[in-house]
């Protein structure tokens, strides 16, 4: 081989050896980086899952902090509604005691003792509609509901009371008027000894009728025969309906306190 052939196939060989090791090292250069882009995804993919660990971390904080907030919110509801229904119970309780203390001073015909009473219990009607009033302040519905119902059942009470009340004064003074001899008191009594077993108003339309026509002289003496004309099982069963009322309601209460 001549020398020109020679440094030509020299040539050749030395730009194919650089031109291999510029594919080799390009090659090596895709690698590196590639190797780079890996590394660096894994890295952003841990941070990426660090802060999300992070945050879920942080919600669950939060959401414990806020669960236990809740608990602590509705153990202070709870105390401040028990409190409030006590209070309720209480000014129930004081009225029921003040209307039956009428209702007995009126059994013994001490009637100026009865009214008296009876002109009392406003005060305790007065404590009651302000407990009434934070019971529906408090809540819950039911409860609100609950307590409307004992207040209704207690002025049913009280006005069977404030009836029977008037009817004992006038029954006193019908009965004083027979003592002297008045006609229309006398046949009062004697149709009152004809009152038939379990009468209630209603049922016998002739007996009314001729107690109704009476020529009774005073307001008083009509209320009297009213008293007598209405059941006289009236003042136990509106007792028993404030009892009911109130049960019902301390048994709602108990449930609401038991999270129920």
């Amino acid at each position: 081989m001549n020398e020109g052939v020679a440094a030509i196939v020299a040539a050749f060989i030395a730009v194919s050896g650089v031109g291999l090791g510029l594919v080799g090292a390009r090659w090596q250069y895709r690698g590196a980086l590639q190797q780079a882009y890996a590394a660096r995804d894994a890295a952003q993919d841990q941070a990426n899952g660090a802060v999300r660990a992070a945050q879920e971390q942080a919600q669950a904080a939060i959401e414990a902090v806020r669960a236990q907030g809740r608990d602590q919110n509705q153990q202070w509801r709870r105390t401040i509604r028990r409190d409030v229904w006590i209070g309720f119970l209480a000014a129930t309780d004081a009225l029921n005691v003040a209307i039956e203390e009428v209702r007995v001073f009126s059994s013994a015909e001490a009637h100026e003792a009865a009214l008296d009473r009876f002109g009392a219990t406003g005060v305790k009607w007065g404590e009651l509609r302000k407990r009434i009033g934070e019971v529906e302040l408090e809540g819950p519905e039911m409860m609100i509901e609950s307590a409307r119902t004992v207040e209704s059942a207690l002025i049913q009470l009280s006005t069977r009371v404030d009836i029977g009340m008037r009817a004992s004064e006038g029954e006193s003074r019908l009965r004083h008027a027979a003592q002297e001899g008045v006609p229309a008191a006398i046949q009062f009594f004697r149709l009152v000894e004809e009152v038939p077993p379990g009468f209630k108003l209603g049922d016998e339309p002739e007996f009314e009728r001729r107690i109704r026509e009476l020529d009774l002289p005073s307001i008083i003496d009509r209320i009297a025969v009213f008293g007598w004309l209405i059941d006289r099982e009236d003042y136990y069963n509106a007792w028993q309906s404030v009892q009911d009322a109130r049960r019902a309601f301390v048994d709602a209460a108990r449930q609401h306190l038991d999270g129920e």
